[in-house]
């Protein structure tokens, strides 16, 4: 996200010695790369989106979040609404990441005098008093990381460790191609390495074209070269299982290195579907799995179906998720006549969501990978 897009810009300049500029020499130096693996070594969840990321904290048991000064704001006042604690906010003092928000006007062709006054009446406002009142109830700062003390103490609250007083360092932002390989080097060295378990529907439901889609997203998000050119390729440090289910689990497949998955690809371009559906076993199967598996990798399950589940027990599985106290989520791809009713509760027990993929599963699999 754009979110931990610059967050990780910011870290990145702060444990680099805060230098005028980041260079791509800078981050092939030894010492940065074991810093920013112990940082991310404390990494628990990662989120595709702000909203979701607060959702996550408040249905959670998480210590911290890395976010916007204004989400955690937000967050904290409902924190407090809930009776529970605020969180305290922390700023690298090397430089932080500022996300500037212009609001400009672009007078082309298709403008009309109309627009441009309504433009302007709009920016006015913004720039009013009562405009500016409105922008830092809502936690935004009106000012470009400069010093005001007039501020609502409500909101920027110096007991969160807010203190509008202070001068706020930015960090300058590197060229377009030191930023490209310095997030290829968090995909593919720096990040905390993860185990994605995958539970794909083959049930006779999935004859034809679903099974033709199901296998076309599968070789898309597994192949490394094809992956990459978004960004979402698995590294070598990644571990990958994929475990197909129609009215039982059926075949487990999985690769030690996430960076070669030839044969896996290989094994699931030779699948059938056929018998019935039953997402509890599968997804019950895939926490046993990951719940061997060592806290160095972050754990995730993404579950995959076409239809309503005519098999297995939700109760079983929220016994076994509850017993063991996981956490570990699992998130649902819906496709074809898939029923969100099923899904839900997975969702709520394992604190994760659901995407829909009736649209197209290849671009809810390329979604998903960004929770994991």
């Amino acid at each position: 996200t754009n979110t931990g897009a610059t967050a990780y810009l910011s870290f990145l300049n702060t444990l680099a010695g805060s230098p005028e500029v980041l260079t791509n020499d800078m981050l092939e130096n030894e010492n940065l790369s074991k810093d920013l693996k112990d940082l991310f070594s404390g990494v628990e969840r990662v989120s595709g989106d702000e909203t979701y990321l607060t959702e996550m904290f408040l249905n959670g048991d998480y210590d911290a979040l890395i976010n916007y000064e204004n989400s955690i704001i937000e967050l904290n006042q409902k924190l407090i609404a809930m009776d529970r604690e605020p969180l305290y906010l922390l700023y690298p003092v090397d430089g932080v990441a500022i996300n500037d928000m212009p609001f400009a006007y672009l007078n082309n062709k298709r403008s009309s005098d109309e627009k441009k006054d309504n433009f302007l009446l709009l920016q006015s406002y913004l720039r009013s008093d009562d405009g500016i009142k409105i922008l830092e109830e809502k936690g935004f700062r009106s000012w470009y990381g400069g010093v005001k003390e007039n501020t609502n103490p409500e909101v920027f609250n110096k007991e969160w460790g807010i203190d509008t007083t202070k001068y706020l360092k930015d960090m300058k932002y590197p060229s377009k191609n030191v930023i490209t390989n310095a997030i290829s080097l968090y995909i593919e060295s720096f990040r905390k390495q993860t185990h994605v378990a995958f539970c794909l529907d083959i049930s006779g439901s999935m004859s034809g074209t679903g099974i033709t889609e199901l296998k076309e997203a599968m070789n898309y998000i597994l192949d490394y070269d094809l992956a990459s050119k978004d960004n979402l390729q698995f590294s070598s440090n990644d571990k990958i299982t994929v475990i197909t289910f129609n009215h039982e689990v059926d075949k487990v497949f999985d690769t030690k290195l996430g960076s070669e998955t030839e044969e896996l690809i290989e094994e699931l371009n030779n699948l059938d579907a056929n018998g019935g559906t039953n997402i509890y076993d599968c997804s019950k199967k895939a926490l046993e799995i990951l719940k061997k598996e060592s806290d160095d990798y972050t754990k995730t399950v993404i579950l995959m179906t076409d239809g309503y589940s005519n098999n297995g027990s939700y109760s079983d599985l929220k016994k076994f998720y509850n017993i063991n106290k996981l956490n570990i989520p699992i998130y649902s791809i819906t496709f074809g006549y898939s029923s969100e009713e099923d899904l839900a509760p997975i969702a709520k027990l394992t604190n994760a969501r659901i995407f829909d993929g009736k649209n197209g599963l290849r671009e809810a699999f390329a979604l998903v990978r960004s929770y994991n």
